[in-house]
C-alpha cells in the first residue's frame, strides 16, 4: 500500500526519501477493498512511498540522481505511465531492467525488457545518475553516470507495421503524454519467509528535457 507518510524530506537535506517498511498493523483489506479485497497478498503488511509528477511528459531526456534501495528483495523504479503505455527502469540488487509495455484496455499488446548488470556504484548510500532518453522513434536509451548502458528498441516493444488494426482507439506511443513516477516496491520474486527491513530510495534531483511537440 502506498502511503503519503512514506514520502518524506530526508533529514538535514533537500533530498526526498521514499520508504518501504514493514507495517504489521496496516489494514490492507480496508485500504484496498475496491481492487484487492480477495488478494490475500503476503506483502500486505508493508507500506511504501511514491513520487508522481503533476506535469505530463512526451519524449525527451530524463535524468534522476538517486540512491536505490539497498535491500535485494526491493525494486527501485523510475517509470512513465499513461492509459496504454508504460516505460520503466527497475533497479534490483546488481541488475537494471528496462521495459516497455503497450496496452489496450486490460490486454498487453506488446512488451519487451532488456536487463544488464548495474555498472554504477553499488555501495550502500551511494548516489548514481540514471539517464532515460525516449527518442523520437520510440527507442529507449539508458545511461548510468553518463555512460551508455543499453537500448530498448522500438521494434521490440511497440506494435509494428501491419498491426494497424490493433491501434484503433489508441494513441501511438510517440504521441503519448506520460506521468513520471519513482517508487520502491517488493520484488515479484522476493522471499518473504523473513521480514524485509526498512529500505528507501533517496532522490537528490530530477531534470527533464522535452522534445518539441510535432517532432
Amino acid at each position: 500500500q502506498i502511503r503519503q507518510s512514506n514520502t518524506v524530506q530526508a533529514p538535514q537535506s533537500s533530498a526526498i526519501d521514499l520508504i518501504l517498511k514493514p507495517t504489521p498493523g496496516n489494514n490492507f483489506d480496508a485500504a484496498n477493498a475496491a481492487s484487492d479485497q480477495e488478494c490475500g497478498c503476503v506483502y500486505e503488511t508493508y507500506t511504501t512511498g511514491l513520487l508522481r509528477s503533476r506535469r505530463l511528459y512526451r519524449g525527451g531526456y530524463t535524468e534522476v540522481r538517486m540512491i536505490h534501495g539497498a535491500e535485494d528483495r526491493s525494486v527501485s523504479s523510475i517509470w512513465f505511465q499513461s492509459d496504454n503505455v508504460e516505460i520503466s527502469v527497475a533497479i534490483q540488487g546488481s541488475q537494471i531492467k528496462t521495459s516497455g509495455y503497450f496496452f489496450k484496455g486490460d490486454d498487453t499488446l506488446s512488451s519487451h525488457s532488456v536487463t544488464n548488470a548495474h555498472p554504477g556504484n553499488l555501495a550502500a548510500e551511494s548516489y548514481n545518475v540514471y539517464g532515460i532518453e525516449w527518442q523520437a522513434n520510440n527507442d529507449i536509451v539508458i545511461h548510468v553516470n553518463g555512460a551508455y548502458l543499453h537500448t530498448l528498441q522500438a521494434s521490440q516493444w511497440t506494435i509494428q507495421d501491419g498491426d494497424d488494426s490493433l491501434y484503433l482507439g489508441q494513441h501511438m506511443p510517440s504521441s503519448q503524454q506520460l506521468n513520471l513516477m519513482i517508487d520502491i516496491q517488493i520484488a515479484d520474486d522476493a522471499d518473504l519467509s523473513t521480514e524485509i527491513p526498512e529500505s528507501r530510495v533517496r532522490i537528490d534531483y530530477i531534470q527533464q528535457w522535452e522534445f518539441e511537440i510535432g517532432r
